[in-house]
C-alpha cells in the first residue's frame, strides 16, 4: 500500500532498522521463478515515503535467502539472513560500516540447527539484547524435538553476535499450529509478547472470536522476557479469514517511541502495508489501530461528492443532510451513488444504522458490479466483498472477508475508516483494525472475487431494512504507490 520494490522484483518478508533518523527496509527479492539471492533495500524517514537504494547481493551464499532482521553493534550494521543449503537451512551474517555496502562474514553460518531442535525449518531469526542478562537472544521459527507437533519460538544466545549456543526454545506454540514463521518480540508496559506468522497450510483447524481458518500474525504473552507465553483469547494481531494470504508476515517493532506492526501484501504486485500502531487492553490483550502517520500519504482533501438516488426498489430514499446524508429502504437494498469516478482515496464517516444493514459501496460502475464494506447490524458482522446489482433492482453481496461479533448495536454511533489504494484495503471501526484485503490476485485467485476487480468508479453509500445516517464524510483521494 506504501512502496513496491522497481522493475520486475517481486518484495516479500520484510524487516526494519531505525538508525537515528532513518528508517532502514529490507525485504526478500523474488525473482519469477520464486527464487532468492538478494536482498532489497531502501530508506525512509516517516515509512510512508521510501527512497531505493541497490540491492545487497548474496548470490555466493550458494544457497536460496530467506528472511532475516538487522540491528547495529559498535557503529556496525549487522544483517543477518537465513540461507537454504544442501543439508538444511542455516543463518548467514553480513556487516557494513555505512549502512549500503554489505561484506559476508568470513566464517558463515554463524547458527546451525542443535539439539534440542530438529527438522528441515530453522530461520528467520530476530534478535534482541536481553537489558538483565546483556546477552543478545535470537528467535527462530523451529522446531523442538521429540514432538509429534513441536512447532517453536527457538532460542540462540549470544554476546557478540558472532557465536552463537542453542538455548531451550522461548515458546512452544499448541497443537493448532504446526509452524510458527517471522517471530518478533516486544514489550508493552510490564508484559512481555511475542508474535509469529501462520498461514492456513499450518493452522487448518483455528477459530478465533472474529474470523474462522484466518491466516496472519499471531501473538502470545508472557509476564517475562523468558516466559510463560500463552495465548489469549483471540490470538489474531492481524491478517483474514478462510485461509487466504493477504496481509501478511507482520513483525512488531519500534519506531519514535510507538509499537507498530510492519508487514507486506500478498498479491501480483506485492507491497509494503501501511504500519499499524499496536496497543495493549486492560487485560494485555492486544489490538491494532491505524497509525498516526498515516495521514502522511501523498493525497488531497476534498469535499465529499454530490450523491444520486439510484434505488430501483419500493420504499428506497435518499435525503441530504447538514450532518451528511440520511437512506431508507425496505426489504431491499436502497444505494445513492456519485457521479464522478474514483480509484484510490481514504475515506471517512459516522454511521447510525437503525435498520438491517448499512453500506459504503466504491469503485462501482452504476450498472453490474463493484466493492462494498457492510456493517450487517442484523448479523453482527462487518463484510468487505464484492457488488452484483441484481434484476430485481436490488444488489447481491459476495463476501472476501468477513468479522464476526463486529459489536454493532442498531441506533448506536460508528466510526469507520476506508483506505482503498490500487488493490488494497483497509478498513477501520472505532479505531480498531479489521480489515486489510487484496482485491485481486492472479498469483493466489482465491483471494480475489475475480481476476477483473474494477480499478475505478462511482463512491456511493447504501441501506438495507430501516434506515441510517452518514455523516461526518471525510474524503481524500490518494496518489499511486510510491517506489
Amino acid at each position: 500500500m506504501i512502496y513496491r520494490a522497481q522493475g520486475e522484483d517481486r518484495l516479500w518478508d520484510t524487516w526494519l532498522l531505525e538508525d537515528g533518523g532513518n528508517v532502514h527496509l529490507f525485504y526478500l527479492i523474488y525473482q519469477k521463478d520464486l527464487s532468492c539471492v538478494s536482498i532489497g533495500h531502501a530508506t525512509s524517514d516517516d515509512l510512508i515515503h521510501w527512497d531505493e537504494l541497490p540491492p545487497i547481493d548474496l548470490l555466493d551464499a550458494g544457497g536460496n535467502i530467506g528472511t532475516g532482521c538487522a540491528l547495529i553493534r559498535n557503529h556496525t550494521m549487522y544483517l543477518f539472513y537465513t540461507v537454504g543449503m544442501p543439508d538444511g537451512q542455516q543463518i548467514f551474517l553480513s556487516t557494513s560500516s555505512d549502512g549500503n555496502i554489505f561484506t559476508p562474514y568470513n566464517d558463515n553460518p554463524v547458527m546451525r540447527i542443535e539439539s534440542p531442535y530438529s527438522g528441515n525449518d530453522f530461520r528467520d531469526p530476530a534478535i534482541y539484547l536481553n537489558a538483565e542478562s546483556q546477552q543478545y537472544e535470537a528467535y527462530l521459527c523451529s522446531y523442538l524435538s521429540g514432538r509429534d507437533i513441536g512447532a517453536c519460538i527457538a532460542r540462540y544466545l549470544s554476546k557478540d553476535l558472532i557465536h552463537w549456543n542453542a538455548a531451550p526454545p522461548l515458546a512452544v506454540v499448541d497443537e493448532r499450529f504446526t509452524l510458527a514463521e517471522t517471530p518478533s518480540y516486544f514489550r508493552i508496559a510490564d508484559r512481555h509478547y511475542i508474535s509469529f506468522y501462520s498461514s492456513d497450510r499450518y493452522t487448518p483447524n483455528i477459530i478465533t472470536p472474529h474470523r474462522i481458518r484466518p491466516c496472519g500474525t499471531f501473538y502470545m504473552i508472557a509476564d517475562t522476557q523468558n516466559g510463560e507465553y500463552r495465548f489469549t483469547e483471540n490470538p489474531l494481531l492481524l491478517g483474514s479469514g478462510n485461509g487466504r494470504m493477504e496481509a501478511i508476515v507482520g513483525r512488531v517493532t519500534d519506531f519514535r517511541g510507538d509499537k507498530i506492526l510492519v508487514h507486506h501484501y500478498a498479491g501480483d504486485q506485492p507491497a509494503l502495508g501501511l504500519p499499524k500502531q499496536v496497543k495493549a487492553n486492560t487485560d494485555g490483550s492486544l489490538y491494532l489501530s491505524l497509525w498516526n502517520g498515516a495521514d502522511r500519504m501523498n493525497g488531497m482533501e476534498t469535499d465529499f461528492p454530490d450523491l444520486t438516488d439510484h434505488s430501483r426498489t419500493v420504499g428506497g430514499t435518499w435525503e441530504r443532510m447538514d450532518s451528511g446524508w440520511k437512506g431508507k429502504a425496505g426489504l431491499l437494498y436502497s444505494a445513492a451513488l456519485s457521479e464522478d469516478q474514483w480509484d484510490d482515496f481514504d475515506l471517512s464517516c459516522t454511521v447510525t444504522c437503525r435498520g438491517e444493514r448499512a453500506s459504503v459501496l466504491f469503485r462501482t460502475d452504476k450498472v453490474t458490479e463493484g466493492l462494498h464494506l457492510t456493517l450487517d447490524f442484523e448479523r453482527n458482522v462487518c463484510e468487505f466483498g464484492a457488488l452484483f446489482q441484481c434484476h430485481t433492482g436490488g444488489f447481491r453481496l459476495s463476501s472476501l472477508d468477513v468479522y464476526h461479533a463486529a459489536g454493532l448495536i442498531r441506533g448506536r454511533e460508528v466510526h469507520i475508516r476506508i483506505l482503498m489504494r490500487e488493490e488494497y484495503f483497509e478498513m477501520y471501526m472505532d479505531d480498531r483494525w479489521i480489515f486489510s484485503c487484496v482485491c485481486k490476485s492472479h498469483v493466489w485467485p482465491e483471494n480475489s472475487f475475480t481476476q477483473n476487480a474494477p480499478h475505478t468508479g462511482a463512491i456511493g453509500l447504501a441501506v438495507e431494512g430501516g434506515e441510517a445516517l452518514f455523516s461526518d464524510l471525510k474524503l481524500k483521494k490518494l496518489t499511486k504507490i510510491g517506489r
